[in-house]
């Protein structure tokens, strides 16, 4: 599957538990090292998701937890990088985070931890816009 061909199946199955693997196979196979971003670069990526969030929460029948938002702290150490989210009965849960792996590509990428469906198609399609508009359109 060429990367055109997977950014679709990725959007059209964001709200499906499968979309994150899919997210994440499309990370790899761009070889960014996440570590070498800037702060402003993981605020793009806040502002992408909530942009998304903005335009679904306002859709009728769309359902998703009332009052989410993803925070404007970002969180980060050697090993670590995250995005945190809020919502009407929660304040402090993963949005994305990037993290260190003993895996051969060396980084994980946590989606949204225990959110699943609607819930997770912001982090997913924000993610995807972020990577294709922002980082792949700054790359020099």
């Amino acid at each position: 599957m060429n990367n055109n061909e997977l950014l679709k199946e990725i959007i059209s199955k964001s709200h499906l538990s499968k979309s994150k693997d899919l997210a994440r196979q499309y990370w790899d196979s761009l070889d960014i090292d996440p570590f070498s971003l800037r702060k402003d670069d993981f605020l793009e990526l806040r502002r992408h998701i909530q942009c998304i969030i903005n335009k679904l929460s306002v859709r009728k029948g769309y359902n998703m937890i009332h009052r989410l938002n993803v925070k404007g702290k970002i969180e980060k150490d050697r090993n670590r990088i995250s995005l945190r989210i809020s919502g009407s009965y929660f304040d402090d849960h993963e949005g994305i985070t990037f993290y260190r792996s003993d895996k051969l590509t060396g980084i994980d990428i946590g989606f949204c931890g225990e959110l699943n469906g609607c819930n997770q198609t912001p982090f997913i399609q924000g993610f995807i816009t972020w990577i294709n508009l922002y980082l792949l359109k700054n790359d020099n």
